[in-house]
């Protein structure tokens, strides 16, 4: 099987989807099927790991199978290689998670930066309560 029947897959279904966390700007890649073995070439094409079977109440269902990814040194460079053989919504959220990570999240130099700013708006507020505490 090939990357493009993979991206063919995520279209129709798969899902780009938020998680909470210390950091907002987290986001997970996953696709949920009754076959495993679906799943399993997903695994051995892109990575990740499969969860479940996952039991519904539902008689004469089968078994649910989730694979999804959610590091981000996973689901940033695979984004930015399905991009071009997505379809527009699917693109369109691609995008916005790519834009979000490489303005917030774009690696250490990044967090330094978040880090450095946090840090002085830290000291500053110190400061300023001190003064008020002196007056």
């Amino acid at each position: 099987m090939s990357f493009e029947w993979f991206v063919g897959l995520f279209e129709g279904e798969g899902y780009i989807s938020q998680y909470k966390s210390a950091s907002p700007w987290n986001w997970m890649l996953g696709l949920s099927s009754t076959d495993r073995d679906v799943l399993e070439r997903v695994v051995s094409i892109v990575g990740g790991k499969i969860y479940g079977p996952y039991r519904n109440n539902i008689p004469n269902r089968k078994p649910m199978y989730t694979w999804y990814i959610s590091s981000k040194k996973q689901t940033v460079p695979l984004l930015e290689k399905m991009l071009p053989l997505l379809c527009s919504r699917r693109k369109a959220k691609a995008e916005e998670v790519l834009k979000l990570h490489y303005e917030y999240g774009g690696g250490p130099e990044q967090r330094k930066k978040d880090s450095i700013a946090r840090s002085a708006k830290a000291r500053k507020e110190t400061i300023k309560k001190r003064r008020q505490q002196e007056e």
